[in-house]
């Protein structure tokens, strides 16, 4: 759903540890640069939904809110 605020790290971990390993998880919005990135993926994220994708793998902060 829109709950206006982004994942964060605990959102992501808290449903990893609700549905086990048989479901993936994504992180969408919130996601803004490559430290970002990798707390979601260490907090159990499979898949990543940011508009800012080019400048996250180019190491770059993304350089809007959206």
């Amino acid at each position: 759903g829109f709950a206006g605020g982004g994942a964060t790290a605990e959102d992501v971990k808290l449903m990893k540890d609700t549905v086990g390993a048989d479901v993936e998880v994504k992180a969408s919005g919130g996601v803004r640069n490559l430290e970002d990135f990798n707390k979601m993926v260490e907090a159990g994220a499979t898949r990543i939904g940011a508009s800012a994708g080019v400048q996250i793998m180019q190491g770059l902060e993304a350089d809007s809110d959206y």
